[in-house]
């Protein structure tokens, strides 16, 4: 589901497979004329701008956007639930930075084997913040 308002209308968009017409969950939205200017704001806008069908075309669109979890980031920081996943990235960015300054690849082959260097690359903000 989607849904969008302007200064004269508001506006509905419902996936197929939710009414039914559809086998599939898996459904883009579209914004529509990719020539038409607009500005989207969302709260972490990134994982909504995956599901945009304009964003996958190959003619660039004039759609704008605004993200009001990183708006609210810049002025009041992160908020309690995100800290600890930043922290936890933090401390892996910083091990892997120490162990590629030294010579030491046991060290290395033990956390690669252990994936902790994996795991935080994959959708770090989308887990928490959504």
């Amino acid at each position: 589901m989607a849904c969008a308002a302007s200064p004269t209308a508001w506006y509905a968009w419902l996936s197929p497979w939710l009414l039914g017409e559809s086998d599939t969950d898996r459904h883009l939205v579209p914004l529509g004329d990719p020539h038409d200017a607009r500005i989207v704001v969302g709260h972490n806008i990134g994982y909504d701008r995956a599901r945009i069908a304009e964003e996958y075309d190959m003619q660039q669109s004039r759609n704008f956007f605004v993200d009001t979890m990183s708006l609210h980031v810049a002025v009041n920081g992160m908020c309690s639930r995100q800290r600890p996943t930043w922290m936890k990235h933090k401390k892996n960015r910083d091990l892997r930075d120490k162990i590629t300054n030294e010579s030491n690849s046991i060290e290395l082959a033990a956390l690669l084997e252990n994936k902790m260097l994996t795991d935080e690359e994959e959708e770090l903000w989308v887990g928490r913040s959504s």
